[in-house]
């Protein structure tokens, strides 16, 4: 009888130490995701929805239950007047962060690949050619409206299937462009396994021997 009183009471014990401690194996890991982009099609003089590409990426791994480092990545940028674009990308919990708006001038752009982190020191430029290289999210301090400033701001709680949107706006007519690819890479907390589980498994399992 002592064994089966000591199992369940040593764990409860445990248990707000547990939750608050996760288990010393549950360490930080790299991930990657890639999802397909499509044309950048122009507004019509009416702005109808037909000028917005939505390109949606799902993070497809239960283990992540938050991440702490976050980087965007769009691959193979054309159009024929980069200024007109507007990028937005939007996290499960419909925070929005503007990546970039009407930069690169009037210059057009072929195939170009933008990884945007908040480490780095410069915006896309606003009267110069859009190149290939890295660049800091302009965010709301350098453009109008609502939303976050930086990717870090998406450093929170993620769920097991998480669905973001990169949101591509074309705000003129009379050009268009494609995109590639998009990428999200970055470092995650995966699920801890904590003693409050082992708990429930011993309660479970005494329940079952007393059966």
């Amino acid at each position: 009888m002592r064994t089966k009183l000591f199992i369940p009471v040593v764990c409860l014990l445990c248990t707000p130490y547990a939750l608050a401690n996760p288990n010393p194996g549950d360490v930080p890991f790299d991930f990657e995701f890639t999802a397909p982009g499509g044309l950048i099609p122009e507004l019509d003089f009416d702005h109808n929805l037909e000028g917005i590409s939505i390109f949606p990426l799902t993070m497809e791994n239960p283990s992540i239950t938050e991440i702490f480092s976050l980087e965007l990545q769009l691959t193979g940028l054309t159009h024929s007047f980069p200024d007109d674009l507007e990028v937005y990308l939007i996290d499960p919990f419909g925070e929005t962060l503007v990546v970039m708006a009407d930069r690169g001038d009037h210059v057009a752009v072929n195939g170009i690949t933008m990884i945007f982190n908040d480490a780095e020191s410069n915006v896309p430029p606003d009267e110069a050619e859009l190149l290939s290289g890295r660049y800091r999210p302009q965010g709301p301090d350098d453009t109008p409206g609502d939303g976050i400033d930086g990717l870090g701001n998406f450093l929170k709680q993620s769920g097991g299937t998480d669905t973001w949107i990169l949101v591509v706006l074309d705000d003129s007519t009379d050009d268009e462009g494609s995109l590639e690819s998009w990428t999200l890479r970055g470092t995650a907390v995966p699920e801890p396994v904590t003693l409050s589980l082992l708990a429930l498994g011993a309660l479970t399992l005494l329940r079952r021997r007393r059966a």
